[in-house]
């Protein structure tokens, strides 16, 4: 609740009931007072009398504190849902039963027989639950023959006449015929089975309806629902409190008697209601608290005290008792938006009529076969024309080849040898290696004698220079020049470095001899850069060998 427009729980509720009027021969009901607030009460009566049941209540709520709120300061708003009215209950006769159907068909054998369906056989009775009739469906019993039912073997049905004999009803006849519905009678008719809308006096004494599908078998009873004529309406005295209409709804307010209902039936669609107030299994019903329809059967208030009457008029059904059940809450329910409206569906497009075949006749003897034409004779092929070769009288003689060009002697190439050798650059002296780090060696006992190393030798061979040619003879032309298809150019000689002489050896140039070896100068310069270096060895591995 809104207190200073902050929010104030409500911590404590207290009614106050008062029985005003009951329609019991001995002013006795029964009251029964829920523990939630919010279920409140219900109550009820036998009804004897042309009495409502009406009962006031007082409400009033306490904050936290225990303080009671003025309703008067504050904005209170209440629901009142559930405020029914229907011009007489539903029902179904649930003391008869219909007369069983009997059909007919061919069985496998050609064979005409018949069969029959009792949809009550197993000890039902016709039933309605939630203002919805319970249907049955079968087959029919053909008593062990076998019949396959089919649209080229349709189940008919077989209407049984009755005829009154003084005593009692007396089938006197049975009709095949092709309907596939009949109204069942009840006693009253002698369960007769046909089209008519069977009556017995001013009460109506169809109980229900069989319906056939011929191509399949099936056989389904409907009952009939049927209503009574008590009337049975709710109704709340909201004396000052100030009435709050909810759109769509079926409640209205009266100003003149102030109170809150629905002044026309709104259980039943069969009587005019929107929406049923019990659910079925193909409609939900609005009298319950999470039906998205629950609007359809209230109102809302703004409380501004704490006094409402509740009257229930009439009994629930023919010979019931009077029963209420009011509760007081803020479950206050409201339409929802639909949203758009759903396309309407559109018809399907008739199927088109198959295209009759043409059919082509083929004559049984068919025409002479047409000759063939006879092949063309063949052209003899034109004789190739031969070509004429011109055969001289003598053969042309060759050309002979051209004698080949002796080849330019070579120009020698002088080599100069120098007087003395050039002295080579001494080798730049070795850096002083890192000193090592000392290696702890294990000494043995008695010391390894050491191996000699061997002296090396040094064995000098005297180099010669020897250079040889060998003399190209050119060839010797032939005697006869022969006939070639074409001349060969024949191919260039190699030049030698000298002028060629056959197997002869080419003599050394005499080098100046040094006064110390009496070798050749070139001899001696080798031998003596090798005995230096030879020398700067023996030296560096001699100082080595002192450190």
């Amino acid at each position: 609740m809104l207190v200073e427009n902050e929010a104030s729980a409500i911590k404590r509720v207290v009614y106050r009931y008062e029985i005003v009027s009951l329609p019991s021969n001995d002013g006795k009901g029964i009251a029964k007072i829920s523990k939630d607030p919010t279920v409140t009460m219900t109550v009820g009566a036998s009804t004897d009398q042309d009495k409502p049941v009406k009962v006031a209540v007082d409400v009033e709520f306490y904050d936290k504190d225990g303080k009671m709120f003025n309703l008067s300061e504050r904005n209170a708003i209440v629901a009142l849902n559930s405020l029914n009215h229907w011009n007489g209950a539903a029902y179904v006769e649930t003391s008869e039963r219909p007369r069983p159907l009997t059909v007919e068909a061919k069985d496998v054998n050609g064979n005409t027989v018949r069969g029959t369906y009792n949809p009550y056989a197993d000890g039902s009775t016709l039933a309605i639950q939630n203002g919805e009739v319970v249907t049955k469906s079968g087959y029919a019993d053909f008593g062990g023959a076998t019949v396959n039912v089919s649209d080229e073997n349709p189940l008919k049905v077989v209407v049984p006449i009755s005829d009154w004999n003084g005593s009692e009803w007396v089938v006197s006849r049975e009709i095949p015929t092709d309907v596939t519905t009949l109204n069942a009678s009840g006693s009253g008719n002698g369960h007769a089975l046909g089209n008519q809308d069977y009556t017995f006096g001013d009460k109506d004494d169809v109980i229900g309806s069989y319906s056939v599908s011929a191509e399949t078998g099936l056989i389904t009873f409907t009952p009939k629902k049927k209503y009574q004529s008590t009337r049975h309406q709710e109704y709340v005295n909201i004396g000052d409190n100030q009435f709050i209409a909810i759109p769509k709804s079926s409640v209205t307010y009266d100003a003149a008697t102030k109170e809150v209902t629905s002044v026309n039936d709104n259980q039943y669609i069969d009587h005019g209601a929107v929406f049923n107030g019990e659910t079925t299994s193909e409609l939900t019903g609005w009298d319950n608290a999470d039906s998205p329809y629950l609007y359809y059967g209230g109102a809302g208030i703004k409380m501004t005290n704490g006094h409402l009457v509740f009257t229930a008029e009439g009994a629930n059904a023919d010979g019931a008792p009077t029963v209420y059940w009011f509760a007081i809450n803020s479950n206050l329910g409201l339409p929802k938006n639909p949203g758009e409206k759903p396309e309407e569906p559109k018809a399907p497009t008739p199927p088109t009529a198959p295209v009759k075949p043409v059919v082509k006749t083929v004559g049984i003897n068919p025409q002479e076969p047409t000759p063939p034409t006879p092949p063309k004779e063949p052209v003899a092929p034109t004789p190739p024309t031969p070509k004429v070769v011109e055969v001289p009288g003598k053969p042309q003689e060759p050309t002979p080849p051209k004698e080949p060009v002796a080849p330019t002697p070579p120009t020698p190439k002088v080599v100069e040898v120098p007087g003395k050798p050039q002295e080579p650059t001494p080798p730049t002296g070795p850096t002083a290696p890192t000193p090592p780090t000392p290696k702890v060696v294990e000494v043995p006992a008695k010391p390894v004698e050491p191996k000699t190393p061997e002296k090396p030798s040094v064995v000098w061979h005297k180099n010669y220079v020897v250079e040889r040619e060998s003399h190209v003879v050119p060839p010797t032309p032939p005697t006869t020049p022969q006939t070639p298809p074409t001349p060969v150019t024949p191919p260039t000689p190699v030049t030698p470095p000298t002028t060629p002489t056959p197997d002869t050896e080419v003599p050394v140039v005499p080098q100046a001899e040094l006064p110390q070896t009496g070798e050749h100068t070139s001899n001696a310069g080798l031998i003596g850069l090798l005995s230096m270096i030879f020398a700067a060895f023996v030296g560096f591995f001699k100082r080595r060998k002192e450190d």
